[in-house]
């Protein structure tokens, strides 16, 4: 099924060599080397990046900056030190209201997918597909606190339990949004976009969840998290953001070293 715990190597990082800029049609991909983090040779998961600078109540929110760093480069920073993820491209829209998403990744040295603004399974399997993967987690960008350290369990079940499509601790949640994980794969993706209307390719993965008795989805427990009632690590409004930014404010060494856990302590202390 193209994932293997043996093939999995902990601690390697994207660190591309080379970068080469390709247009293809509507979309911008970059490509680098097999073996930098790309086409990852390992059969490790991609992690797919879903981002926008279109937002009604936190317009902006993918590169609004807390301590020097857009929200868009925290998530990134997460990703590269989750040693289970190995492609990381960021999937945004054509609009040109996204131009700067595109600069951005262009100087983090990140590959970037551009595709329809409202159509975003597509744009996420294309985003995919672009770099090789068979599966994919999908990250999202208002997300920039990711529970990388959830993503070993999601690849324990998609490499041992037969014929999975989706593995997910999202429905029911059993995490605070923000903490979310979504480990995906493209065939059934391709399959449920066939069948999707409008609002369910706006949100990736409902149509599979409705219906759950055309796709194999296997549900993951909390991971041991422990969260207070109400508690939010995704970044959606003001509110949330200021919230953020004193978890940043708070933390005494680089925030990938936080886990989920870690980081819901943090916020439980300077909160109450």
């Amino acid at each position: 099924m193209g994932l293997r715990p043996s093939e999995i190597r902990p601690g390697r990082r994207y660190t591309p060599r080379r970068t080469q800029w390709v247009q293809e049609g509507p979309s911008i991909v970059t490509k680098v080397d097999v073996g930098n983090g790309v086409h990852d040779p390992t059969n490790r998961p991609a992690a797919v990046v879903l981002t926008r600078m279109t937002s009604s109540r936190l317009p902006g929110k993918a590169l609004r900056t807390v301590a020097g760093r857009p929200l868009l480069g925290y998530a990134i920073d997460r990703l590269r030190h989750a040693s289970v993820v190995g492609a990381i491209v960021v999937a945004t829209s054509d609009d040109p209201s996204d131009d700067p998403i595109e600069a951005f990744c262009r100087s983090e040295d990140v590959a970037f997918h551009r595709g329809s603004l409202n159509d975003v399974a597509a744009r996420a399997l294309d985003a995919a597909r672009s770099v090789g993967a068979e599966w994919w987690f999908r990250a999202n960008g208002d997300s920039p606190l990711l529970a990388v350290d959830l993503y070993p369990d999601a690849v324990e079940v998609a490499a041992s339990v037969p014929g999975v499509e989706l593995v997910s601790n999202v429905h029911p949640r059993v995490v605070p949004p923000g903490a979310s994980v979504e480990l995906i794969r493209s065939d059934a993706m391709q399959r449920a976009l066939v069948h999707m209307n409008d609002e369910e390719r706006e949100h990736v993965t409902m149509h599979l969840y409705r219906h759950d008795d055309r796709f194999h989805i296997e549900r993951l427990g909390a991971g041991g998290i422990v969260a207070a009632p109400g508690c939010r690590l995704v970044v959606d409004n003001p509110d949330d953001l200021e919230r953020f930014a004193a978890l940043i404010t708070a933390m005494d060494h680089p925030h990938w070293t936080y886990g989920t856990q870690d980081v819901l302590d943090l916020l439980q202390r300077i909160t109450s």
